[in-house]
């Protein structure tokens, strides 16, 4: 395969990451290999091809923070899609009242999150939200909405990731953290994880997450009440404290299995 197929294959799966035909694209195209890299709106496709032609190169079957098709699949039948207004779960891309979000480009679904995790004065009803960022041209507060989010996405600040993340976790419904009875028969974990006490439980968080990213992504995939508290000037540090104050060690240790 060529880096442009690696490219559209990725982007695809991104749009449609519950699509069977995008999932056995993306197994297809990149196996075993552990070179799909993912932030907070899935794949990163611009370092994922870097890798994946990193590994053309080399030979090399990718590093150990990246993964294999089949665990991003894995991680994507767990969740189903959502409304970005209400983030009730969708049923063949509607909502219970009918609202089609199945032909909505992913940009135009976090507009439409990013306005509803705010003060939610730019929205009026589901229909009339969506019919509104549809329109070409947008209304000039949904073009200002959007002006703002692409600055957004343009910020590195922790704050501005925090945020992002936040938008990716509203387009997507998962249940509860399952309990560890669940979690535990799930078949990509690599390795036995136990912990008995709070210690344990930082030192599977640091080898597990690496980065203060990691562990933010690790919070809204598992944790969105805690990753909803989190604020902007907490360090690493603060962030496990509250994780640890909110949630059990076994709530975690469940979670981490799935990493």
């Amino acid at each position: 395969m060529t880096s442009k197929e690696i490219e559209t294959v990725c982007a695809n799966f991104n749009q449609n990451p519950t699509g069977i035909d995008e999932q056995k694209a993306l197994a297809s195209a990149l196996g075993q290999r552990r070179c799909l890299l993912v932030g907070p709106d899935g794949v990163d496709v611009p370092r994922t091809v870097a890798l994946w032609a990193f590994c053309e190169q080399t030979g090399s079957q990718g590093r150990r923070d990246g993964k294999t098709a089949g665990e991003v699949v894995a991680e994507a039948t767990q969740r189903l899609p959502a409304s970005p207004y209400s983030g009730e779960p969708l049923f063949e891309g509607k909502t219970g009242d009918g609202i089609d979000y199945s032909k909505v480009p992913l940009k135009k679904q976090r507009l439409i999150a990013f306005a509803a995790l705010g003060t939610g004065r730019e929205l009026g009803d589901e229909e009339d939200t969506l019919d509104a960022v549809m329109a070409s041209p947008m209304p000039r507060k949904w073009q200002r909405l959007a002006d703002e989010l692409a600055a957004l996405d343009a910020d590195e600040s922790e704050t501005a990731q925090i945020m992002k993340l936040k938008i990716k976790q509203r387009l997507w419904w998962s249940k509860a953290v399952a309990s560890p009875v669940m979690l535990a028969a799930v078949p990509f974990s690599k390795t036995p994880i136990a912990a008995s006490n709070n210690t344990e439980v930082r030192k599977l968080l640091h080898a597990k997450l690496r980065t203060d990213s990691d562990l933010m992504a690790f919070m809204v995939d598992f944790f969105k009440d805690v990753a909803l508290r989190v604020g902007s000037g907490m360090d690493r540090n603060q962030k496990e404290n509250l994780l640890l104050q909110l949630h059990s060690v076994d709530e975690i240790v469940a979670a981490l299995r799935m990493v």
